[in-house]
């Protein structure tokens, strides 16, 4: 591979994730946007507190945070706000690192995260969702592109946006577990005391905008079996009354 030859998203081979042939764990994307540009963050902050208190949305669902760069001053407002955000800081690199609920993850195992669930099928986007078409557009022209040091980078292509993919992203990387030892047996308590009898829970991808971009939000739905497999019309299609719940009609 020449350097600075880019490959479509999805196509790298720089990051290999090992994935279980027998999984059938289901991730639906129930809700998306986009928040006007220049927002501040105590406004991103009450937004999203708006959001997760409405059904079937709790207060106490996983809210994964971009805490890249600029992204620690909004951390702070959500954690003075008597939420507990899950900070993630993009970075290079292929190793994980954590500090409490603070992370640094490599944007390369983010978008192969991404990308594998794809290529499974195991990642439904709701088709109802109004920035839809945006999440895909922005996945096209995702590219990963070797440097002269052998590096792989990862972004959209000049021009394009990423903030859509980049939400997705944080909250897929969580809602699959984070890449941290013991982390499954944490969700598979927290689970437990969730309403009784479900098998899903819901994970919040923000990423935070910045002077160019707006800051994105991505709600993540994770489906475990049996309910993944019990209703083929839901994991085929989300439901357009969970849609219109979430979004509700009304400024969020």
């Amino acid at each position: 591979m020449l350097a600075g030859k880019a490959q479509p998203f999805g196509s790298s081979p720089g990051t290999s994730i090992d994935h279980a042939m027998t999984d059938t764990t289901q991730f639906h994307v129930r809700h998306l946007e986009r928040l006007p540009l220049g927002t501040t963050y105590p406004g991103i902050v009450e937004h999203v507190q708006r959001l997760m208190n409405r059904a079937p949305l709790v207060p106490t669902d996983t809210l994964v945070i971009d805490y890249t760069g600029c992204g620690r001053p909004a951390y702070d407002i959500f954690v003075s706000r008597g939420m507990s955000p899950i900070g993630v800081a993009i970075c290079s690199g292929d190793s994980v690192n954590f500090n409490g609920l603070t992370y640094t993850v490599p944007k390369g195992l983010l978008i192969a995260r991404v990308t594998a669930l794809l290529h499974e099928g195991r990642l439904k986007i709701a088709k109802e969702l109004a920035d839809a078409p945006a999440l895909v557009e922005e996945l096209g022209n995702f590219r990963a592109t070797v440097t002269e040091s052998g590096r792989w980078t990862y972004g959209a292509r000049s021009g394009a946006h990423d903030d859509l993919v980049l939400a997705l992203a944080i909250a897929l990387w969580r809602a699959h577990g984070g890449d941290v030892p013991g982390m499954a047996a944490f969700d598979y308590m927290r689970l437990q005391k969730r309403t009784a009898g479900t098998r899903s829970e819901f994970f919040v991808g923000v990423d935070l905008g910045q002077s160019s971009d707006s800051t994105a939000i991505a709600v993540v739905e994770k489906i475990t079996p049996p309910t993944a497999t019990a209703d083929a019309t839901h994991a085929a299609s989300p439901t357009k009354d969970f849609t219109k719940r979430i979004a509700g009609g009304h400024p969020l």
